[in-house]
């Protein structure tokens, strides 16, 4: 069974984006039409509570959420795997950076919806105003061309998904990069923990399958819901450039390039009943 890494490639000679998988199956990187972006309006002058239009993005990476009128309500972003069942998901308010499963306000949203089927944007409380919630779904975690010109590629190591164990991948370093972001982002968490128990970030550097990992960078376990863990590699960066945001944002730093093999894992322990578990996701960004 093969396991697929998606991540920014460059225009084709015909100025067609396309996107590059990592296939473990045959071990090698492969080149997919990038999937164009699509749009949907999940509520339309809304004047009441309800559930809107549930827009479906199933295949994509990141949907933007635009809020405009002027209201008293709540909206509240949820997503579903299964198309059925919807849970609150968090949302990055793009003014502020702020990070949340509701809007009170207008906005541009930014939901990481890989793995999703479905998102909607609920209505509730509502008291006075019109609303209007229209969605841009895009294939990656980002628009292609910021990315390019930013010098970063982007991809999704592990999807967000529901786990009770641990999960990682193996990721060839794409040739030409400098150094390498991966990030942890925990949208949702339910359990039984013990001291020392959650779930963390682990990533390792290596020559390649079948060789030893010269170096590696383990963060602590943490089982707070919308919580991030970043490592950063490098060469020259200390722990003094970055700093923790408490304990929700945390980070680990090392002067060491990224090698050839990437080992990227989320380290999952717990007891977990029926519908609990951990949905997490993994993102790599590449500077180049």
């Amino acid at each position: 069974m093969s396991d697929y890494a998606y991540a920014v490639n460059k225009s084709t000679v015909d100025n067609i984006k396309t996107t590059s998988r990592y296939d473990s199956g045959v071990s090698k990187w492969v080149n997919d039409m990038a999937l164009p972006a699509v749009g949907a309006t999940l509520q339309s002058a809304a004047t009441a509570n309800g559930n809107g239009i549930d827009f479906t993005v199933d295949g994509y990476g990141v949907s933007m959420l635009q809020v405009t009128g002027t209201f008293s309500a709540t909206i509240t972003f949820y997503g579903s795997i299964d198309g059925t069942n919807f849970v609150a998901i968090s949302a990055t308010d793009t003014n502020t950076g702020a990070i949340g499963t509701t809007a009170t306000a207008a906005g541009i949203f930014r939901v990481n919806c890989a793995g999703y089927q479905k998102v909607r944007a609920v209505i509730s409380g509502y008291a006075s105003g019109t609303i209007t919630v229209t969605g841009r779904a895009l294939a990656v975690a980002g628009t292609q061309s910021s990315m390019l010109l930013s010098g970063r590629t982007t991809q999704v190591a592990i999807a967000s998904a529901l786990r009770t164990a641990t999960a990682s991948a193996n990721i060839p370093v794409p040739a030409g990069v400098k150094g390498a972001i991966i990030t942890m982002y925990v949208s949702a968490i339910t359990g039984t923990f013990s001291a020392g128990q959650g779930v963390y970030l682990l990533t390792a550097a290596g020559a390649g399958l079948g060789s030893y990992f010269t170096a590696k960078m383990v963060s602590t376990a943490t089982t707070t819901q919308y919580s991030r863990q970043t490592h950063i590699w490098y060469p020259g960066a200390v722990e003094g450039n970055a700093v923790d945001y408490g304990t929700v944002y945390t980070h680990k730093v090392t002067g060491l390039s990224p090698q050839p093999l990437m080992e990227i894992a989320m380290n999952i322990t717990g007891t977990f009943d029926t519908g609990q578990g951990i949905t997490a996701q993994i993102d790599v960004y590449f500077i180049i």
